[in-house]
């Protein structure tokens, strides 16, 4: 298990000035580099021997967002490792050591050369510790989705993009957030499905429906085809 203290920045905010859930999601997915350093196999060393982290699914459950300025405690660790996918968990208390949000992330690793998704290398296998369990039993399958809602644009930027040239996992979660009429401070969960990449030219379309009252469900769409699923829960 690794651990780091982080201070929310002021930067991160929403207008409650609570960390806000783009860039919570941000931090749970920069997390995973500092299990990476733990274990002497960082982001940098994959890419070095010609692998890359893809994130294939994730969810979080939120008790309190932090605060601007609030220190808080960092835990990651990898509960599960199978042929295909890596699991982690990335866990924030506060100085107290109080949960206020749990995730587990799925990873996958693709390969730089042939762009193609891989079982996982020996070098991954032989340096992860498996620890606990994932904090989540079950992921959303996603099956028989389809909304009717015909969607609203979102604008893409050269700041969105990641090393990969594609669009970073985290813009989804502030486009997801932004569509739904409701304070930030209110979500409850967050569970999203990456099926295909966003690239930088790709015009980007979320629809969303209410299946129950203060639950979506969603489907961001690049150039007409479905890039990712996800179901947001919110607070009243």
């Amino acid at each position: 298990m690794a651990k780091k203290e982080f201070v929310i920045p002021t930067s991160f905010l929403t207008r409650e000035r609570l960390l806000s859930p783009k860039y919570l999601f941000k931090l749970i997915l920069e997390a995973g580099d500092i299990e990476g350093q733990e274990v002497l196999l960082t982001n940098d060393d994959m890419l070095r021997m010609g692998y890359s982290w893809i994130l294939y699914q994730a969810k979080f459950e939120v008790e309190r967002f932090p605060r601007s300025n609030e220190k808080v405690i960092i835990e990651t660790y990898t509960p599960k490792i199978d042929k295909l996918k890596a699991y982690r968990n990335v866990d924030i208390f506060d100085m107290d050591k109080n949960l206020l949000i749990k995730s587990t992330g799925v990873w996958l690793v693709a390969s730089i050369e042939t762009k193609s998704i891989i079982e996982l290398p020996d070098e991954v296998l032989d340096a992860y510790e498996i620890k606990g369990v994932p904090n989540f039993k079950k992921f959303e399958k996603f099956r028989n989705v389809k909304i009717i809602d015909e969607g609203e644009e979102r604008k893409t930027y050269k700041s969105d993009i990641d090393y990969n040239n594609h669009i970073n996992s985290a813009n989804y979660i502030g486009w997801l957030t932004d569509s739904i009429e409701n304070d930030d401070s209110n979500l409850k969960s967050l569970e999203i499905y990456y099926k295909k990449e966003i690239k930088p030219t790709e015009k980007v379309v979320l629809k969303k429906e209410e299946i129950e009252k203060n639950i979506f469900i969603h489907e961001i769409l690049g150039d007409g085809k479905l890039k990712a699923y996800a179901i947001t829960k919110w607070n009243e």
